[in-house]
C-alpha cells in the first residue's frame, strides 16, 4: 500500500545504543559479506544522521537485501538523503515518484528529484531527467533540454544516456541524422558497461523505456 513519506521518528538513548550494539556484533559479518549483518551496520549510521548510510538502507530496502523488501520504507530513507543532497538518493527517489512505487506516483516530482540530482552533475539525473524532457513526462517536452542533459550524462560515462543519445543520432530523431556519431556513442557504451557500481545500478535505470512515444529500436552492432 501506497504511502506519504513520514518523518524519521527520534529514537531513545536505549534504542540508539542497542543499534550500535548490533552495529558493533555485526561488524565482521558485514565485511564477510553477511547482507543482514550489512544493514544493521548501515541502519545505525542511518540513524544518526549519515546521508550516505540513508541512502544505502533505502537502497537495501528497496531491493530487500538484508531486510524485508519494502518500497515505502526504501522511499522514506531515500528522502531523508536526498534531502541531505545525496544525488544518488534523489534519483532513486525520482525513479519511485515515477513508479508510483512505496509514494504516490508522480512525473512531476520524479523530474523534481532528478532534477535536483542533475544540478549537481550526476550522469544518472541528468540521462533520467533528459529522457523527461524527451516524452515530456513532468515537465514541457524540450528536445534541446533533452539533448543536452543526454549528452552531458553521456560524457560522464552514463551508459544509458549513451545509449539514447546514440539511437537518436542514428534514427535521425530530433538531431540530424549521423551513424558515425551513434556508432562513436554505441562503442562509448560497450566499453562503459560493466564499470557502473552495484550500489548505484538502480539509479541508472531509467523509465519509461524509449520507445513508449517514439517507436524505434536500437541497431546491432556493427562488429
Amino acid at each position: 500500500m501506497k504511502t506519504s513519506l513520514p518523518t524519521l521518528p527520534r529514537l531513545s538513548a536505549l534504542a540508539l545504543s542497542l543499534l550500535a550494539l548490533a552495529s558493533s556484533c555485526a561488524s565482521s559479518a558485514a565485511r564477510a559479506g553477511d547482507p543482514v549483518g550489512e544493514f544493521a551496520s548501515w541502519s545505525e549510521r542511518a540513524y544518526r544522521g549519515e546521508a550516505q548510510a540513508q541512502f544505502r538502507v533505502g537502497w537495501m530496502h528497496e531491493l530487500g537485501r538484508g531486510c524485508a523488501r519494502d518500497a515505502a520504507q526504501a522511499a522514506l530513507w531515500y528522502r531523508l538523503a536526498a534531502e541531505q543532497g545525496d544525488a544518488a538518493a534523489q534519483t532513486n527517489l525520482g525513479l519511485l515518484c515515477y513508479r508510483g512505487e512505496g509514494v504516490a506516483k508522480s512525473y512531476t516530482l520524479a523530474a523534481q528529484w532528478y532534477a535536483r540530482a542533475a544540478a549537481q552533475g550526476f550522469p544518472a539525473g541528468e540521462s533520467n531527467l533528459g529522457v523527461m524532457y524527451l516524452l515530456g513526462l513532468g515537465v514541457e517536452p524540450d528536445g534541446a533540454r533533452a539533448r543536452e542533459l543526454l549528452a552531458a550524462a553521456a560524457e560522464h560515462g552514463n551508459v544509458k544516456a549513451q545509449r539514447t543519445l546514440a539511437t537518436l543520432y542514428y534514427a535521425g530523431i530530433g538531431v540530424p541524422q549521423d551513424r558515425a556519431r551513434a556508432e562513436e556513442l554505441f562503442e562509448s557504451a560497450r566499453s562503459e558497461r560493466g564499470q557502473v557500481d552495484e550500489l548505484v545500478a538502480r539509479a541508472f535505470a531509467y523509465d519509461p523505456p524509449l520507445g513508449a512515444r517514439q517507436s524505434f529500436s536500437v541497431p546491432p552492432s556493427s562488429r
